[in-house]
């Protein structure tokens, strides 16, 4: 799932919302919690989303989005922060390794209020924007933080499909850091499902590959 959130743009005051009536008082979270059990309940198979790069180290909705990760663990089991060095330029500017830390950080506070269920897997970046983001080495740090953050694994990205530098960095640093070790999250993930398998209407995945490895999404 992409774009489950609210429109938060320049000029989305003079946005008009018809279908909101006078007399609602919800937050936007508790408007899309709604929308997502619906998808949960027509489509019956394990939920990814795509949710602001923000969110990883935001509790609650700080960015009015509507992306309150915590309560969404109850219909998505895969989730894919969008985190983006080039997006995030004033995080903790001039401090050396930045994608390391960008990485680990956001991961490690996300998996810290969503627990060890959901599977964690960025969105990072896969091509050179600024003078921190350059060569293979770029690349083994984004693996590296998310590894260490608590990740089940790392999607990259190129807004062309360029994925040279990539390629370089996983021939090369960041070639060892691969497969990560899902092991301990990958067991709670079987109780949960074991838990929930007599009553849910998902189709049950306990102790299939997918889960095993965190490597389904939607």
């Amino acid at each position: 799932l992409d774009y489950i959130r609210f429109p938060v743009d320049d000029g989305i005051k003079y946005a008009e919302f018809p279908s909101k009536q006078a007399d609602d008082a919800r937050e936007r979270w508790q408007v899309l919690l709604p929308l997502l059990a619906r998808i949960d309940e027509a489509v019956k198979i394990p939920l990814g989303a795509d949710v602001f790069g923000l969110t990883a180290f935001n509790f609650g909705d700080d960015t009015v989005l509507g992306q309150r990760l915590h309560e969404w663990t109850r219909h998505i089991e895969v989730f894919s922060p969008m985190l983006y060095l080039y997006a995030m330029r004033s995080w903790a500017r001039g401090n050396d390794n930045r994608a390391f830390g960008l990485l680990y950080t956001g991961i490690s506070q996300m998996r810290a209020r969503v627990g060890p269920t959901p599977v964690i897997r960025p969105f990072v970046q896969a091509f050179v924007k600024s003078g921190d983001d350059v060569g293979t080495t770029f690349v083994s740090d984004e693996v590296r933080g998310a590894k260490s953050g608590g990740a089940d694994g790392v999607l990259f990205w190129h807004p062309g499909s360029n994925y040279k530098m990539l390629f370089q960095g996983m021939n090369v640093e960041a070639k060892s850091l691969v497969p990560f070790d899902t092991t301990e999250r990958s067991r709670a993930r079987s109780e949960m499902w074991k838990r929930v398998s007599g009553s849910s209407q998902k189709t049950s995945v306990a102790g299939t590959k997918s889960y095993r490895d965190g490597a389904h999404t939607k």
